[in-house]
Parts: structure tokens; C-alpha cells; sequence
């Protein structure tokens, strides 16, 4: 009976660990993480930013994911997996949404121009930002632009929005900061595109794609 208990335990613990890393929740802590690692040093309050942008995540990542399945962009046996826990990622990633809609409206409008492009960039990732004789140009065929759009997009809304939030001056001190973050999220990024070179479309040209394995390494 115990072993038997067990064995059944074993199976939720593995399903409720697969939901967490497949739905992306892991990605947006993260992220909020990050956010509080500036509240840490600059001796600031970004509880209530770090659960926006960590919410904001969850939304853009999610959609990424279900915008690579329709353009055949993601891997049929990654998408299998993935279907186990499909409907439940939808209503989350729904009700996410429109959370962060609820939220935008307590912004100030400045707030929200700030955020424009990093919008922009998530969504001109994988739609088309020209068409032309039926060939679609996203920023995703700029060589190597993967790694720096996720790298500009973490260091930039957990550093730079941060700072104008709390009406804190971008001088050297912070400008700094930015360039660490940037370099931070750049160098821990590499090992997955290393890990994705196999499933990543050829479109995309990231870093190992150019260079090689024992280039990037």
C-alpha cells in the first residue's frame, strides 16, 4: 500500500513538475527574480514590478510558444508534450492576460510608452514585420538576433523600467548595472541555444548555428 502510495505520489510530483517548466512559470520567477536583484542593490521596493513583468512573461512567452506550433516553428514531439497540459496553460496564460491589462491601467502613460518596444519586439519576433512575394520577414532572420532580443528585453525591463518607476536618474552607476544585466542574461542564454540547436529553425541562425559548438564554447 505505502509503496504503492508512493509510486502514485511520484507521478503527481513529476506531472505538477512538468506543468510548471512546460507552462513557462519557472521562466517568469525568474525573471522576477531579477527584477528584485535591482530592488536588492539600489535599495528600492519592486515587489509590485517584479510580479507585473513576471506576469507580463508568462503572457509573452506562452504566446511565442503557440505562435512557433502554427508556423511549424516548434517540434511536433515537443508540442505532444506539451498538449498533456494545454488547456490548463490556455486559461492561465487567459486570465494572465487580462490581469496585466487590469494593471497597465495603473501605469502612467510614459510607463506604458516605455514598454512599447519591448512589446513590439516580442511581437515582430515571430510575426512578419514585411511581406514580400510570399516571403515573411520576422526579426527572428536577423542573424544572432534571438539571443540579444532576450537579452535586451530581461536587462532592459528589469533595469531601465525599474529605474524610471522609482524615479531613479540613469547616470554611470546605473548604465552600468544595465551592461551587467545585458552580459548576464547573455552568457546564461548561450547554453540554450546550445541545447536547441537540434530543434531550433535553421531560420533562426543563432550563435552555435553560426559559429559552431566549439565556436561558442
Amino acid at each position: 500500500c505505502d509503496e504503492g502510495f508512493l509510486a502514485i505520489s511520484m507521478v503527481l510530483v513529476k506531472k505538477l513538475f512538468s506543468f510548471y517548466v512546460r507552462s513557462n512559470i519557472h521562466v517568469s520567477l525568474s525573471f522576477a527574480a531579477i527584477v528584485l536583484i535591482t530592488g536588492f542593490y539600489f535599495d528600492i521596493n519592486t515587489a509590485h514590478s517584479a510580479l507585473f513583468l513576471s506576469v507580463a512573461t508568462f503572457v509573452g512567452y506562452n504566446v511565442i510558444k503557440y505562435l512557433k506550433w502554427r508556423e511549424a516553428n516548434l517540434k511536433e514531439s515537443f508540442f505532444k508534450k506539451l498538449k498533456t497540459c494545454f488547456n490548463a496553460v490556455f486559461l492561465l496564460t487567459l486570465g494572465a492576460f487580462f490581469w496585466l491589462l487590469y494593471s497597465s491601467i495603473c501605469l502612467d502613460f510614459i510607463s506604458l510608452c516605455f514598454l512599447v518596444p519591448f512589446v513590439l519586439l516580442t511581437i515582430f519576433y515571430m510575426l512578419p514585420v514585411y511581406i514580400s512575394q510570399q516571403k515573411r520577414y520576422t526579426l527572428r532572420n536577423i542573424p544572432g538576433f534571438k539571443i540579444v532580443s532576450i537579452s535586451l528585453s530581461w536587462s532592459g525591463l528589469s533595469t531601465l523600467f525599474v529605474f524610471y518607476t522609482n524615479s531613479i536618474h540613469i547616470e554611470t552607476l546605473q548604465g552600468l548595472f544595465f551592461l551587467h544585466q545585458f552580459l548576464f542574461v547573455l552568457v546564461l542564454t548561450i547554453p540554450f541555444d546550445l541545447r536547441d540547436l537540434n530543434l531550433d529553425s535553421k531560420a533562426l541562425r543563432t550563435l552555435p548555428m553560426l559559429f559552431g559548438v566549439f565556436g561558442v564554447k
